[in-house]
C-alpha cells in the first residue's frame, strides 16, 4: 500500500506542482517555486485523505501527511543536490513514512 501511495504522490503531487509553478509561480524558492511547492502539499494532502479510507487501519494519517510535506520540501531541493525527483520522491515519502512509523 505504502509503495502504491507514493507512486499516487509522485504522479500527481509532481504534476500539479509543475502546473501551478509554472504557470503561477512567483516566489522562486532553489530554481522552483513556493506555489508549486505548496500545490504539491495540498494535492498530497488530498491524496492521503482519499486514501485513507482505503488503506490497512494501522497506516497513521499524521505521519502520511508529514512525509507528504517532507516530500515536497525534498522535490524543491532535487536539482540542488542532483537527484531526479521522479526517484527522490517516492523514496523520501517511503522512507519518511516508515522512519515515523518506527519512533
Amino acid at each position: 500500500y505504502l509503495v502504491m501511495l507514493a507512486m499516487t504522490v509522485l504522479v500527481f503531487c509532481d504534476a500539479f506542482a509543475a502546473l501551478i509553478g509554472q504557470n503561477f509561480g512567483r516566489i522562486k524558492i532553489c530554481e522552483k517555486t513556493l506555489e508549486g511547492t505548496v500545490a504539491f502539499v495540498l494535492v498530497g494532502c488530498v491524496i492521503v485523505e482519499i486514501f485513507q479510507h482505503y488503506l490497512p487501519e494501522h497506516f497513521n494519517s499524521l505521519h502520511l501527511i508529514i512525509a507528504v510535506v517532507v516530500t515536497a520540501i525534498t522535490e524543491l531541493i532535487s536539482k540542488n543536490i542532483r537527484l531526479d525527483d521522479n526517484f527522490s520522491i517516492p523514496l523520501s515519502f517511503c522512507f519518511t513514512y516508515v522512519l515515523l512509523q518506527s519512533i
